[in-house]
């Protein structure tokens, strides 16, 4: 995949997650404005799976930057928290760059704060798991091994709480077959790990393909 030059703005202005950051909302069309803004951004989010390139970073940039005004208007969704996190960790998996470390942690972050919110959500479980899944894909050896089994735990906790999410099972079954090739792998040939690595945990993108926001991360 090609690199482009751009990149998806870090959240640095995103504030933590505390009571003194809460904003109320009042009765002048606070909650109605939440609601545009969320559903504005999670279309663009989706919009982006339809382009490539630098017009899919564009929209990305789009849907982050309309899903921050709606954080600032109430921190402690975790839907939008959710969200967030997904844009930044999309960066890394459609546009993998020198900074893939920081940007999977920053959305990682972003992600366990949605997840002290709504500790039983099914789906922003299995989005860290997607997360170490994709953190995966750039390492090899023990260390590659180590990051699946926390990708594991996260799809079995979302699965234990929505058992029938077929993309969830789907991951955990691309996850199996990756990890049992690199465990037999290192048993025979620890050494040699690194010229051992498989793309197969990490899902190529599809112009052809069209996945909805929640299928794909």
């Amino acid at each position: 995949m090609s690199v482009v030059s751009s990149s998806i703005a870090p959240l640095s202005n995103v504030p933590k997650l505390n009571g003194s950051h809460c904003t109320q909302l009042d009765q002048s069309g606070s909650i109605e404005k939440l609601s545009v803004l969320v559903f504005s951004g999670k279309t663009l989010l989706f919009e982006s799976f339809l382009l490539s390139g630098s017009a899919r970073l564009t929209k990305l940039n789009e849907a982050q930057s309309i899903l921050i005004r709606a954080f600032n208007i109430e921190p402690n969704n975790a839907s939008i928290l959710h969200s967030l996190g997904k844009i930044v960790m999309l960066e890394v998996y459609f546009f993998p760059r020198y900074d893939y470390s920081k940007k999977i942690k920053q959305a990682q972050s972003i992600l366990e704060k949605a997840l002290t919110i709504e500790p039983n959500n099914a789906l922003i479980l299995r989005s860290i798991g997607r997360g170490f899944l994709l953190e995966a894909h750039f390492l090899s050896g023990f260390s590659r091994l180590f990051v699946l089994c926390q990708a594991r735990n996260n799809f079995e906790k979302s699965l234990a709480i929505k058992p029938e999410h077929t993309s969830t099972l789907r991951l955990l079954a691309k996850l199996n077959k990756t990890q049992k090739k690199l465990t037999d792998s290192l048993a025979i040939a620890p050494k040699n790990a690194f010229a051992l690595r498989s793309l197969e945990d990490v899902p190529k993108a599809k112009k052809t393909k069209i996945e909805s926001e929640e299928t794909a991360f």
